[in-house]
């Protein structure tokens, strides 16, 4: 992110909970997958969308007028800015990650 910022402002009460929430369905989707030796590729691709949907969230919260939707976020921003972005966020919002594994 070299010298470039973005504003972003920490997620709503209800934007929490609803990531959240999503969060936990995710992470048992992906356990029964991997319990039933199943491909992960849908719950890897869900969880990604879940990370655009957050940062999606933080950047608007900050200037509803840029109207960022995870389509728009995927085609301007690479994974890594995404990432940063992403915990940069979950700070503001109280959130902290888990480490895969440890959920």
């Amino acid at each position: 992110m070299d010298g470039v910022s973005f504003d972003i402002a920490p997620l709503t009460a209800l934007q929490v909970e609803q990531h959240l929430t999503r969060q936990a369905q995710v992470l048992q989707r992906f356990q029964k997958l991997k319990a039933d030796g199943q491909p992960i590729d849908s719950a890897v691709a869900e969880q990604q969308m879940l990370v655009c949907t957050l940062v999606c969230a933080g950047l608007n919260n900050a200037n509803p007028d840029l109207k960022i939707d995870e389509s728009r976020l995927r085609s301007e921003a690479d994974q890594k800015l995404i990432d940063a972005l992403r915990e940069k966020i979950m700070a503001e919002s109280g959130l902290t990650m888990v480490p895969t594994g440890e959920a």
